[in-house]
């Protein structure tokens, strides 16, 4: 494989003193929710493909702070890949942050990209879950969304904004084609690969073997047989009563965890027993009114991805 190479020191600066590293072939963009844990593991068997341990680097949406340490720390992620190897990684949130456009086209603009897409409605429903559980979301689901707009706003549209846009852009996230048609004007429609989850579940191989393709790689990988990840569901924990009780609990679990001592021992103990009976027996479900707003909502959406894709989205057949 031909790796691309870089100098670079900073996110927004290369310095010819540093080391050549290897750039990213690939980027795996997402959907939040839309199954790149499963991309993720079925890509980590192939042996001529190399994704670091750590799934989501979030170095263009700066989540974690990898954009700040520069861009030579984002490459020393992909210094264990052979030369015969195409090399990536997968951040679900790159897709639908308006900001990361550009921030990867200027580093890797021939990277081949990777979008997966399932039903929108199921997606913000599993978004919201996801939020509640790591203590985010305080508010019900149907407030959550009628407050989207106000809450993303009010938190900015930039890097400042990312942790509101990862917490509660649960319809944002859901107008793919948006996200697809700005991917297309800054990059090209060659570059990308759109998959559907429920594809995933009925041929994976199939799918293994569209997402070589498209890598550059031939459909079947060395020794002539695609290796099967095992199964993975990323499911998500039981539903919590007391939404704020949750956040709070959430944000005590790191101090309690940071010891052994008898305090940090009686105080994880204590989160553990308050988590618990703050826990629903049964995990709800969004109802039926909530589930027929987002349809609607949709609609106009999906229709432009059909014509965009140039054939209909599962969730509509």
């Amino acid at each position: 494989m031909n790796a691309s190479e870089t100098t670079a020191q900073s996110g927004d600066a290369v310095s010819e003193s540093a080391p050549a590293h290897r750039k990213p072939d690939f980027l795996g963009l997402g959907g939040m929710r839309c199954g790149s844990t499963t991309l993720w593991e079925m890509l980590r068997v192939q042996p001529d493909v190399f994704l670091p341990e750590q799934k989501e680097l979030h170095y263009f949406d700066n989540k974690d702070g990898l954009w700040d340490r520069g861009v030579g720390a984002y490459l020393d992620y992909f210094d264990g890949a052979k030369a015969d190897q195409v090399c990536g990684e997968i951040t679900p949130e790159y897709l639908s942050v308006d900001f990361c456009t550009q921030r990867m086209k200027d580093l890797v603009p021939d990277a081949r990209l990777l979008v997966v897409l399932r039903d929108p409605v199921s997606r913000a429903w599993s978004h919201y879950r996801m939020s509640v559980g790591w203590g985010a979301e305080t508010l019900p689901y149907e407030k959550a969304l009628r407050m989207e707009d106000q809450r993303l706003v009010a938190a900015g549209r930039g890097p400042e904004g990312i942790e509101a846009n990862v917490s509660f852009s649960y319809l944002e996230r859901g107008r793919y084609v948006e996200h697809l048609v700005r991917l297309e004007q800054a990059f090209s429609r060659e570059q990308l690969l759109v998959l559907m989850l429920p594809d995933f579940r009925s041929d994976r191989p199939g799918v293994m073997r569209r997402v070589r393709e498209h890598l550059g790689l031939p459909a079947e990988p060395p020794g002539g047989e695609l290796q099967r990840p095992p199964e993975t569901t990323n499911a998500l924990g039981p539903m919590c009563k007391n939404l704020k009780l949750n956040r709070t609990i959430q944000r005590l679990y790191p101090a309690a965890r940071g010891g052994d001592t008898v305090l940090h021992k009686a105080t994880r103990k204590g989160l553990d027993a308050v988590k618990r009976m703050n826990t629903l027996s049964e995990n709800p479900k969004p109802s039926e009114a909530a589930n027929a707003w987002l349809r609607e909502y949709y609609a106009p959406f999906d229709a432009e991805l059909e014509q965009w894709l140039g054939h209909p989205v599962p969730w509509r057949a």
